[in-house]
């Protein structure tokens, strides 16, 4: 997505709460501000399907590709004051990121008292173990001199703040009645 306003939540700022965002407060924080915004996800696949086998067995599968997030290059004019010191979003991206689930579920029947019906789960997430980058710090400077130019670089830029999660085995047993 294109644009100059990224909604209640600014997944640049890494602000956890709705309508926090310091931009655009100040006329400095206009320019460089039009561009591929945090969202922007060019290119998404996904698919998803399920079998069932003659003997109780499920299997089901969903598979995710979708590329990198825009990189904004900011700077700070202040501690609570970030301004883009390039076109939004023209930093670069995110690494691209493949998500693999898969689920199985096997019929076990009913049982004798009762007349429960279960099955035993079990559901694997991010079966690829990717651990990438779900987001990196965008801050290059720290302040500007008194000519506006960037200065005090931030030896934490483009380093990881967030990955994706690791590898999840959850094992469960559903029961109907």
């Amino acid at each position: 997505s294109h644009g100059n306003y990224t909604g209640l939540f600014n997944a640049e700022w890494g602000a956890g709460f709705a309508n926090v965002s310091p931009v655009p407060d100040y006329v400095d924080q206009i320019p460089n501000s039009e561009g591929l915004l945090p969202n922007d996800r060019t290119h998404l696949f996904k698919f998803s399907g399920a079998y069932r086998s003659g003997i109780g067995l499920n299997v089901g599968a969903s598979f995710i590709w979708q590329s990198g997030t825009p990189i904004t290059e900011l700077g700070r004019n202040g501690p609570l004051h970030p301004i883009f010191l390039s076109p939004r979003g023209t930093a670069g991206r995110t690494p691209a990121f493949v998500d693999l689930n898969l689920r199985f579920k096997y019929d076990l029947g009913k049982f004798i008292v009762g007349g429960f019906h279960s099955m035993l789960v079990m559901d694997i997430f991010n079966v690829l173990n990717q651990r990438k980058a779900a987001t990196v710090n965008q801050t290059h400077y720290f302040g500007v001199d008194a000519n506006s130019n960037p200065i005090l670089p931030n030896p934490d830029y483009l380093r990881p703040l967030r990955f994706y999660p690791e590898r999840n085995v959850r094992l469960g047993m559903q029961i109907e009645f």
